[in-house]
């Protein structure tokens, strides 16, 4: 390749790198309050396997507004973003990895809540209540923050964060 097609091939690569997650932002922040809105309707107020997917859907629209949101202003806003901020760094490592997995996990709550819901066995539908959902999301947000990649403070002390 020649020099010229290596800076054409470098400024289309840093113009998608730009573009891209401002779309990504804007379409899956529309997605994600659409989500919002039908989960949160009357008809499915009082289903547990709704609840499931509201919680997904709203840890769904908080990593994306963090977490593409502060990526996006490292890679391309670094002056405006303290990239030597060591708890700015730490936190947001901690919450792209804990958000993610909370997201995917009241997905798969929705999914056993399904199977409980469909067994043959009676004893097994009545744990699909709405009530012991709730009890379940709780339990589950707390154990997944409390469980997950912790927050050291001597690992504060380090002098760059990397995106």
């Amino acid at each position: 390749m020649t020099d010229n097609n290596i800076l054409i091939l470098n400024q289309v690569i840093s113009g998608i790198t730009l573009y891209v997650p401002y779309f990504t932002i804007i379409v899956g922040t529309i997605g994600s309050l659409c989500n919002l809105l039908t989960f949160t309707s009357r008809q499915l107020r009082d289903n547990p396997c709704a609840l499931y997917f509201l919680c997904s859907a709203i840890f769904d629209l908080i990593y994306l507004t963090f977490g593409a949101s502060t990526r996006l202003m490292s890679d391309h806003y670094s002056y405006i973003l303290p990239r030597r901020s060591a708890v700015f760094c730490k936190v947001r490592t901690y919450l792209t990895v804990v958000i993610p997995a909370l997201a995917t996990l009241f997905i798969t709550l929705a999914s056993v809540d399904r199977c409980l819901l469909t067994s043959n066995s009676t004893k097994w539908r009545k744990l699909s209540r709405i009530s012991i959902s709730r009890y379940t999301a709780v339990l589950n947000h707390e154990d997944s923050t409390t469980r997950s990649t912790r927050l050291h403070p001597h690992e504060f002390e380090l002098p760059v964060c990397n995106p």
